[in-house]
């Protein structure tokens, strides 16, 4: 069975830079690998990430947003999603928002989350193992 593999924002932000760091090319790879599957909280994410931090235009982060929709599986958030996420960040302990991100990945049947900012090695359910790409070696 081919991996599934849903992509957190911080991976989209890392591969969207052209700055040679390796955790932009690190990211790059591993777009190049498994095609991204997101949600739109991802989209929500990265819109905020862009203005907030980053200070780009509005049509930069279209542009951004465009690409990003191009290369990626798209899933949207639903309030069984919500009822989801609300059991894992109990069980689990997770913030909320990371728990939709993992709800999500579920729902959709990814059996991989790439993630900086969760537990690498973690495994929600027995069904999705959480993975920091930029531990991967080169």
């Amino acid at each position: 069975m081919k991996d599934k593999v849903f992509f957190d924002t911080n991976i989209i932000v890392y591969a969207t830079f052209n700055d040679g760091n390796d955790k932009t090319s690190k990211a790059r790879m591993a777009i190049k690998e498994f095609p991204p599957i997101i949600s739109t909280q991802v989209l929500n994410e990265l819109s905020s990430v862009f203005f907030r931090k980053h200070g780009f235009s509005s049509l930069q982060i279209h542009e951004i947003i465009n690409t990003v929709c191009d290369v990626s599986t798209v899933c949207p958030i639903t309030v069984d999603t919500i009822h989801s996420a609300i059991d894992i960040c109990g069980k689990y302990g997770f913030s909320y928002y990371d728990s939709l991100i993992l709800a999500t990945a579920l729902e959709n049947n990814c059996n991989k989350v790439y993630s900086e900012d969760m537990h690498d090695g973690q495994n929600i359910y027995g069904k999705v193992e959480i993975i920091n790409p930029f531990k991967i070696p080169k």
